[in-house]
């Protein structure tokens, strides 16, 4: 018999006349699944951010490396 494990630990037979995603639309309610996926999320949020600030902090220091390399040639 098939059956399809959640992320909350629940593993749902797939009963005789009863779709996959039929029994994945009824775990739907979950609260534990839910919180699950809005933390995984979240952490994919703060890593996208977290890159994006790094990139932004070497552009940064790249122009301050820059500035100051045109400075040195003037002098």
């Amino acid at each position: 018999m098939n059956a399809v494990s959640f992320d909350c630990g629940d593993c749902i037979p797939v009963t005789p006349g009863q779709t996959v995603q039929s029994v994945i639309d009824d775990h739907a309610g979950c609260g534990e699944c839910e919180e699950l996926a809005v933390r995984i999320l979240q952490d994919q949020i703060d890593i996208i951010r977290q890159r994006g600030h790094a990139a932004r902090q070497k552009k940064w220091e790249a122009r301050v490396d820059a500035a100051v390399a045109e400075a040195r040639r003037a002098s």
